[in-house]
């Protein structure tokens, strides 16, 4: 009888439990606000065979093509990532690493301009060795397997000099016209560049696969129209410079002969170009938005654009082209007059936003920061900005460091990486209701679909505006006449949180109809299709399978199932912090990836590290693997951890450098001719000087200065080795390139800052709380080891 009574009760609870959760989620749904979307309806009219570009095909049967809505590579759509370094910027001695760097960080395509005025500063006298040695760059990128796409001018701008046109030519010709004694030396121009990379075109077995002709031709000046265009590349063809893709820059008024070229675009973040010293509104950047209004209302160079060409912007049809971007700010320069600081996340979103609202390909300017050279005839930089500094804070900073936003688009780009061939094709789409770029009430989002498949892309962080989260939110995805709503639970959506959510994604022969949490990699390991996907902080990870057969295994963070057709399928769920440092890597032919808290870099079968850290650390790789590697000889072998293979690394503790300064030292002569010094705010000098650094033990020291000040500079026995505005208390400088000079006994190392003015105008996001008039003051330095180590595999 007691029994049968607790029985009933038991049977009582658990029915007004689930009575009690059902009106839970009911409530939750309701209370929900449902975001929605359409799926385009119609695939877009793909023209193919249309665009003039050079030989698609090299001698190993890899080609590249093109139609007008993606690239492709082997036949496959291809949605690339490029990257920008001027390897005439960089210490040569250095391009290995920095070509490593950027492959690890997903970087498919190396872009490089090559300015005229650093190869020919003298008329008739070339430069084509040291730093100035292109051919040799571009073998570099050959050995490690990524494509080059040279910017050959004759302009290309870049903050060099006369945009890089060598001083004396405006003497002997009409530079940017259909002059012909102008075309006469574009003619030795383009000679002498073709000489260098003879041999190294796609069609030879080499790395070029691109060429740029001239920059911003018809937005930032130039006079002759299409017909310049087309007698640049008509030069370049006569000279065998024969490759799969060329391009000029679509933005704004360019000029885009038809068929003949490919239009790239630009996108910036808190231009310093931007007249006067306020804050600028939020950025247009950070909304999806549409080709045509990114091509329209750019911001780009806008300081150099005339009335008379903001009158006549649009000069080709953009539908014959794919929506392709060279010029996503990695960073932001800085010029005296503004000084913008990006955060890591401004950078981020507006890549996500670009490839949300439809760009196939994502091209970054700067990907790698760099230092101005020093020619013949002084710096050859424009005015009005660092005489050295070329730093962008770029992902890759001026002395090769990587920047937050390395790590945060180097997980964007694992996406694209695996998820690119699909989202090639897919069409964008954007809500009825658009937010303006200082509305903060509504959350940015589009999607990407085609047919039934797609992914959602959302971004709450809007530089400059104080984003609220989004609470009880659920996306409505409609799919001609049927509606997804997802999640089941409606989730909060953070400030500043940004993601790609995927929509019907194929797995195997399964459907991940949903998920709250951001796909990073999915590859095809024997029988089993591996996914990796990374939660969204925040955000409840929620996920909804079909064509699944029997239960889910669930062991830590790895989710195993089987479909109905007998595939396996294995998920891994990573961290935000793990997701950060993934890296895509191969052992013996074989895919996998490593979660590894510091830099590594592939380098043939051997894997590279870099870090300034003393703490032991471990490399994880997944799936595991027996394979053994040797550090100096000595072998490594893993220790299993569930489906990892664990590998503690040989980190050594790295040496301490002392640094010591002395204040009221003399200020080197060179420093008079500095432009930024003010005769009413006389600088101040510290001699530094180090203990004694091991280079055989460290491979960098990054030495970071602390100042208040307007400007400061250092001068290595004399002469100007660095410099920097000031717009934020810490400067790093990495001092390995001066090595040698700094071992000598009698080496001299000053420091100089000009005093910043109570009051002056200029814009930085954090003002100096400063009481003096003048206010000049070093306040400390701190010196870091580095050290870089290899693991062979034999």
């Amino acid at each position: 009888m007691i029994k049968s009574i607790i029985k009933s009760f038991v049977y009582i609870f658990v029915f007004l439990s689930l009575i009690c959760v059902t009106s839970i989620k009911q409530a939750n749904a309701s209370d929900s606000r449902v975001l929605r979307i359409k799926a385009a309806m119609e695939p877009p009219r793909i023209l193919e065979g249309h665009l003039k570009m050079g030989n698609p095909s090299g001698p190993d049967g890899t080609s590249y093509g093109v139609n007008s809505l993606y690239f492709t590579r082997n036949g496959k759509p291809w949605l690339p990532v490029m990257g920008e370094i001027h390897y005439a910027r960089v210490p040569n001695q250095y391009w290995e690493d920095s070509v490593l760097a950027m492959k690890a960080g997903g970087i498919d395509i190396i872009a490089t301009y090559v300015f005229w005025i650093f190869h020919e500063e003298i008329q008739g006298r070339y430069k084509w060795d040291g730093d100035c040695d292109l051919r040799r760059f571009v073998e570099l990128c050959h050995k490690h397997d990524v494509p080059v796409w040279i910017r050959i001018g004759p302009w290309c701008h870049g903050e060099a000099r006369n945009g890089g046109f060598p001083d004396w030519l405006s003497k002997v010709c009409k530079p940017r016209s259909m002059d012909p004694a102008y075309f006469e030396q574009v003619q030795r121009w383009y000679t002498a560049v073709a000489e260098q990379v003879k041999g190294l075109y796609h069609k030879d077995g080499g790395p070029v696969i691109g060429i740029q002709f001239d920059n911003e031709f018809g937005h930032v000046g130039g006079r002759g129209g299409e017909p310049y265009i087309l007698k640049c590349k008509q030069i370049a063809l006569g000279l065998g410079m024969d490759v799969p893709y060329y391009s000029v820059t679509g933005w704004g008024g360019a000029w885009v002969p038809r068929d003949e070229v490919l239009p790239v675009q630009g996108s910036y973040v808190d231009p310093f170009w931007a007249a006067g010293t306020d804050q600028l509104p939020p950025f247009n950047e950070l909304l999806f938005s549409d080709l045509i209004s990114l091509v329209i209302n750019t911001n780009v160079a806008s300081d150099m654009v005339t009335s008379r060409i903001k009158q006549k912007r649009w000069r080709y049809d953009p539908s014959r082209y794919p929506f392709a971007t060279a010029e996503l700010g990695g960073g932001m320069h800085h010029k005296i007059l503004r000084r913008p600081v990006l955060e890591s996340r401004d950078t981020e979103a507006m890549a996500l936003c670009r490839l949300g609202e439809g760009a196939n390909m994502i091209g970054y300017y700067m990907y790698h920061g760099c230092s101005q050279p020093l020619g013949r005839t002084g710096r050859l930089v424009e005015g009005d900005m660092p005489l050295v500094s070329y730093d962008f804070q770029a992902p890759l900073q001026e002395f090769g460091k990587t920047n937050t936003s390395y790590y945060a688009l180097k997980r964007l780009h694992q996406f694209i990486q695996d998820f690119g061939r699909d989202l090639a094709q897919m069409t964008p789409t954007l809500p009825e209701e658009k937010p303006e770029a200082a509305d903060p009430s509504l959350l940015r989002y589009a999607l990407r679909s085609k047919e039934w498949q797609g992914f959602l892309f959302f971004n709450n962080h809007q530089r400059y505006l104080n984003m609220p989260a989004r609470e009880n939110v659920q996306f409505a995805v409609t799919f001609a006449e049927d509606e997804l709503l997802f999640p089941e639970e409606p989730v909060t959506i953070p400030s500043k949180s940004l993601g790609i959510l995927p929509v019907n994604l194929p797995v195997a022969d399964a459907t991940l109809v949903y998920a709250t949490a951001q796909p990073l990699m999915r590859w095809r390991d024997g029988q089993v299709t591996r996914l990796i996907i990374s939660r969204l902080p925040g955000i409840k990870t929620q996920f909804k399978f079909t064509g699944i057969k029997g239960p889910v295994i669930e062991n830590g963070q790895i989710r195993r199932m089987t479909t109905q057709n007998g595939a396996k399928i294995e998920i891994l769920l990573l961290s935000e912090e793990d997701s950060l440092n993934t890296w895509k890597i191969n052992i013996a032919g074989r895919r996998h990836m490593a979660l590894c808290p510091i830099e590594l870099w592939q380098k043939g079968d051997s894997l590279k590290f870099r870090t300034c850290q003393s703490a032991p650390a471990v490399l994880r790789i997944y799936p595991a693997t027996e394979q053994k590697f040797f550090y100096q000889g000595i072998p490594i072998a893993p220790q299993r951890a569930g489906e990892f293979s664990v590998y503690a690394l040989p980190i050594r503790k790295l040496p301490q450098v002392s640094v010591t300064f002395q204040a009221n030292t003399e200020i080197p002569a060179a420093d008079s001719n500095y432009p930024f010094r003010k005769e009413d705010a006389p600088p101040k000098a510290w001699r530094i000087r180090f203990g004694r650094i091991d280079w055989n033990l460290v491979s960098d020291v990054l030495v970071c200065f602390e100042y208040i000040g307007d400007t400061a500079r250092l001068y290595l026995n004399g002469s100007l080795v660095a410099d920097n505005f000031w717009s934020k208390t810490d400067w790093e400088v990495g001092i390995k390139r001066w090595k040698k000079e700094l071992a000598e006994p009698d080496a001299e190392l000053v420091l100089v800052i000009s005093p910043w003015q109570k009051g002056q105008e200029v814009f930085v996001q954090k003002r100096l709380d400063v009481t003096e008039d003048l206010t000049a003051k070093l306040l400390g330095i701190k010196a870091l080891s580095e050290q870089t180590f290899i693991l062979e595999s034999r």
